[in-house]
């Protein structure tokens, strides 16, 4: 994904999910532009809507600014199009690095995300990592 996180050294090897900067427009329609470029987006939004609804997360209003949602809300949006971006255009053996997004989730929040982490490493071998004292270390699932 696009981003304007701080930890641009990592750009060459992961995929960054930074929970401080998970965006790098202000609405869902630009970010789909912006992370989608050059693929069919042909029902994405309903996709990246039903990965979202997966989560605990009131009141989801699309047409929302996205500088206007909770941290936790943005991560689970900011996933969510990862998710998508994932099955559809991103292959195998890639590997996403989750800077402060799993401590910014509620217990249930950060399961249900685990979860997907455990469906795209077994549909796309996508390895996720946390940093931990600013190195990547890879997240183990159980």
């Amino acid at each position: 994904m696009k981003t304007k996180s701080k930890y641009k050294q990592f750009n060459d090897k992961y995929f960054i999910l930074d929970s401080d900067n998970p965006f790098i427009t202000n609405s869902i329609d630009d970010e789909i532009l912006a992370n989608f470029n050059g693929i069919n987006t042909n029902g994405l939004k309903d996709e990246i809507f039903k990965t979202i609804e997966t989560f605990d997360f009131s009141n989801f209003n699309y047409k929302k600014k996205l500088s206007n949602f909770s941290g936790g809300e943005k991560v689970i949006i900011c996933f969510s199009i990862f998710y998508s971006l994932a099955i559809r255009k991103i292959d195998s053996n890639t590997n996403l690095l989750l800077i402060n997004v799993l401590e910014s989730l509620s217990p249930n929040n950060r399961f249900i995300l685990v979860k997907k982490l455990q469906i795209l490493k077994e549909k796309k071998n996508i390895t996720s990592y946390k940093l931990n004292n600013n190195n990547p270390v890879r997240i183990e699932y159980e």
